[in-house]
């Protein structure tokens, strides 16, 4: 084989890893996550407080021990079009952030402090 046609290949390789990667990885990490959720008894359409954040209760990598997380699992579908959050009156900051299916944050909305 021609050593030009082996970088072609290797380069080739490459960038179709990166492709996969780039544009794939996000959408089957979020389906993971999302039977998790669901196997994990996360209801659909409703807040769930999470567990105070401990190295035994951590499920991602570094999250913050000084704030509460909360998880609501959405689907928007013919029945569902818009979503009406109420969120309690709080004395601290808090804010509310939604991700699509690819991992994407789409928006974020900070809650004025009271």
């Amino acid at each position: 084989m021609k050593p030009g046609l082996k970088v072609f290949l290797f380069l080739a390789s490459a960038c179709a890893a990166f492709a996969f990667t780039l544009h794939k990885m996000p959408g089957l990490i979020m389906s993971r996550a999302m039977v998790k959720m669901e196997a994990s008894g996360i209801a659909l359409h409703d807040f769930t407080l999470a567990p105070r954040m401990t190295p035994q209760t951590q499920t991602v990598v570094r999250p913050s021990p000084d704030l509460a997380y909360s998880i609501c699992l959405f689907e928007f579908g013919a029945d569902l079009t818009e979503l009406d959050i109420r969120i309690a009156a709080y004395d601290g900051m808090s804010s509310v952030s939604f991700f699509d299916a690819k991992t994407n944050n789409f928006a974020v909305h900070r809650v004025p402090e009271g």
